[in-house]
């Protein structure tokens, strides 16, 4: 699901790659830039709610409700991170297929 997620990047790179080439590399760096800030908010997250779970762990000693659902969303949490980190390397590796896209298309 965190795939499908953001899986439609690659789709908007390429509409606007059609559309206006010349904004092309604007679209690729504006999905760098937007999946960077997911990517911070969930290890910020994760990192929170990890921190919660394990202190509620050692405040109880015990597998309390809280303690699962800290832990179920550190770990939603930090899934998401590694999915943005994903998008983030997968968009740089689209940068240079859109720049070489580009050189043929665009005169100089």
């Amino acid at each position: 699901m965190l795939s499908r997620t953001f899986a439609y990047r690659r789709l908007y790179v390429d509409a606007v790659y059609e559309r206006a080439p010349h904004r092309a590399l604007l679209a690729v760096w504006a999905e760098i830039l937007r999946l960077s800030f997911v990517f911070v908010a969930c290890v910020l997250f994760a990192t929170i709610f990890w921190a919660l779970g394990f202190g509620a762990y050692a405040r109880d000693g015990l597998l309390s409700l809280w303690t699962v659902a800290a832990f179920a969303c550190a770990l939603a949490s930090s899934a998401g991170a590694l999915a943005a980190a994903a998008g983030v390397l997968s968009a740089l590796r689209d940068k240079g297929r859109v720049r070489t896209a580009l050189d043929e298309r665009l005169p100089r």
